[in-house]
């Protein structure tokens, strides 16, 4: 079953002073709370507004699904359902990265955190309890580890057609090695077909998505440039040195009952120390 590109949400782990920001740490900041609670007090803006000057409308259920969704899958935050009202549930990953948040988190010193953090990333499984996750049976697929693991293998680079025709399809170990000799034999021929078939679903923000996560938030690896060559590079330097660390340990598949069992492992594997600031 290939990887679905149906989410379209991204976020920067350091603030940049979009709308995301503030919804983020709303988030982060939730935990305990409802989500009747938490949409209630939504940062109001102009994506909630029906036109320039006209009435708030009030915060959309789903802007709270996605900003779940989107926390979740590298273990900072997650929804607890199994009450009548969804309840916010932040891990300890989730609050230290909101206190770097408040502290003044930026490009200088997110290392410090996306250290610890790529540890949690690390260890996501594609098949896991979670709602859009339960299709993927019989994979034993670590998708973030395995898009590092890919872009290492390809002069630390790759593209959307690359990941959305020859990652996106793997299903285990052996398939990513495969993979990879597409991609090889792709960059010398240049012939699509050489990758495989599209994926029907696949489109550029639903590539992003995982770039988003696989990269925490675009940190370990930037946003493509526009108007560029196309495609997504780890950089020299300390994302580098942390990719190749994380990337080499080999993970073992595991089976989890709920989303809180599952989210506060990736948490608990970041392995973080009593205070990081």
């Amino acid at each position: 079953m290939p990887w679905s590109n149906s989410f379209h949400e991204s976020f920067s782990v350091v603030p940049t002073g979009k709308p995301t920001d503030a919804q983020v740490n709303l988030f982060l900041s939730s935990h305990g709370q409802t989500e009747t609670d938490v949409l209630a007090a939504w940062p109001k803006g102009r994506p909630n507004m029906q036109a320039a000057g006209q009435p708030l409308k009030p915060a959309n259920p789903k802007q709270f699904r996605n900003m779940s969704q989107l926390l979740r899958n590298i273990g900072l935050a997650y929804t607890d359902n199994s009450g009548k009202d969804g309840v916010v549930r932040v891990t300890r990953l989730g609050q230290e990265v909101l206190g770097w948040r408040q502290d003044g988190l930026n490009n200088n010193n997110v290392r410090i955190i996306a250290r610890y953090a790529s540890r949690a990333i690390a260890a996501a499984q594609l098949h896991n309890p979670t709602r859009e996750a339960k299709g993927y049976v019989g994979a034993r697929v670590f998708p973030f580890q395995f898009i590092w693991r890919a872009m290492l293998a390809l002069d630390n680079r790759i593209s959307i057609p690359e990941l959305e025709r020859a990652i996106f399809v793997v299903n285990n170990e052996d398939d990513l090695g495969e993979a990879i000799l597409k991609i090889q034999g792709y960059r010398e021929t240049g012939n699509l077909d050489d990758l495989g078939a599209t994926n029907a679903n696949g489109d550029d923000e639903g590539v992003a998505a995982w770039m988003c996560w696989a990269s925490f938030g675009w940190t370990l690896i930037p946003k493509r440039k526009v108007g560029g060559d196309g495609y997504y590079r780890i950089p020299n330097g300390w994302p580098l040195q942390i990719i190749r660390e994380v990337a080499t340990t080999r993970q073992r598949h595991r089976t989890f009952s709920t989303d809180r069992e599952y989210v506060e492992y990736l948490s608990a594997c970041a392995g973080l120390p009593p205070d990081l600031r």
